[in-house]
């Protein structure tokens, strides 16, 4: 992560930033996927197989106000 952030922007990366960075990245991961099972869950049933979709990762993200935004953010 340090080498691509250093590689990618201008000016001085501390190590602390990317560590940082990481923790971020791998916290919204988890939230999405936590959010993404419970929507197979509702959508299937409890007590069954569960293979989370695209439709419920989508449905996930727009379920969760913080993290709607963060996504239209980012493609704009």
């Amino acid at each position: 992560m340090h080498d691509f952030m250093s590689q990618n922007f201008q000016g001085t990366v501390k190590q602390e930033a990317s560590s940082f960075l990481s923790t971020a990245i791998g916290y919204i991961g988890k939230e999405i996927m936590e959010l993404s099972v419970n929507a197979a869950i509702t959508r299937l049933g409890k007590g069954k197989d569960v293979k989370v979709t695209l439709e419920d990762v989508q449905t996930a993200i727009n379920s969760d106000e913080d993290l709607k935004k963060l996504m239209d953010d980012s493609a704009n």
